[in-house]
């Protein structure tokens, strides 16, 4: 960023290490040290974590950030999509949801995710696993080598406990096993 007298048109750039954000325009404000990113921002960090959205605010004092419109989160394969991601570093939390907005009703986020080994790759084909029978016969089966699709209203990370709660008419799929639930949370 060349100053601190107002937006910067064009194709911005910033580059901080290996993290990377481009928009079309940047509004600055050292006092404040808030940074607003319009216009197509993708903010990339290492090689394999990319996050777009329509506009990012930053806060350096609070250490937060809100992205909003079409907001798409990607490491490796894994997924995350909604409408807004809000950031808390000071507090370890995240949440991505897709409320209503001028006119248009709240939605719901959806996240496709993918198991990795010990050593962070991608799992190999293994045999579903299956659960003992139930009084009524039924085997419940699911493929662990398949991804994880998640469909909810909302999604809370939290840092401390490494927990993702998803709220609100969750629907989980994995190959064929499906699960429809109010509230699922997911442990690292």
């Amino acid at each position: 960023v060349a100053g601190e007298d107002g937006p910067f048109g064009g194709d911005v750039v910033m580059i901080n290490k290996d993290d990377r954000a481009t928009c079309e325009t940047l509004d600055y404000d050292a006092a404040t040290e808030r940074a607003i990113l319009a216009g197509n921002v993708v903010l990339n960090s290492g090689a394999d974590r990319k996050v777009t959205a329509k506009k990012v605010e930053l806060e350096q004092k609070t250490d937060t950030a809100l992205l909003t419109g079409d907001v798409v989160v990607t490491q490796a394969r894994n997924v995350l999509r909604g409408q807004r991601l809000a950031i808390d570093r000071r507090k370890g939390t995240t949440r991505l949801d897709t409320p209503a907005d001028a006119g248009r009703a709240s939605g719901r986020i959806y996240t496709l995710l993918y198991q990795t080994d010990s050593k962070g790759g991608t799992k190999g084909t293994t045999k579903p696993a299956t659960a003992p029978a139930s009084p009524f016969g039924a085997n419940f089966r699911a493929d662990p080598s398949a991804p994880i699709e998640i469909e909810a209203d909302s999604l809370d990370v939290y840092d401390a406990s490494k927990t993702a709660v998803f709220r609100v008419n969750v629907v989980a799929k994995q190959g064929e096993f499906i699960i429809r639930t109010v509230e699922m949370t997911a442990h690292d």
